[in-house]
C-alpha cells in the first residue's frame, strides 16, 4: 500500500475508532498510535518531495512582491 493511502486508511480510523465502542484506554491508545503514525508518514512524504524539488524552500516562494519603488510619485 503506498504512503498516500495509508495516510487515507489511518484517517478513517482515526475518524472510525471513537464509535465503535471500543474501552477508553484501547481508544487512547489508537488514536495516539494513528496519529504518530500520520505525522511520520507525512514527514517522509515531505522529505521525498523535497529532494525531488517539488516544494520551494526558503528564499524561493512561489510568489513576488510588488517593488513601488519605480516609478513611485514623491509627495503630490
Amino acid at each position: 500500500m503506498s504512503k498516500e493511502m495509508w495516510i487515507i486508511a489511518l484517517g478513517i480510523a482515526v475518524v472510525a475508532v471513537p464509535q465503535l465502542g471500543i474501552p477508553g484506554s484501547l481508544k487512547t491508545l489508537l488514536i495516539t498510535a494513528c496519529g504518530g503514525t500520520i505525522a511520520i508518514i507525512g514527514f517522509v512524504l515531505r522529505g521525498q518531495q523535497l529532494s525531488r524539488g517539488g516544494l520551494s524552500r526558503r528564499g524561493s516562494l512561489p510568489f513576488v512582491e510588488n517593488d513601488h519603488t519605480e516609478g513611485a510619485v514623491s509627495g503630490e
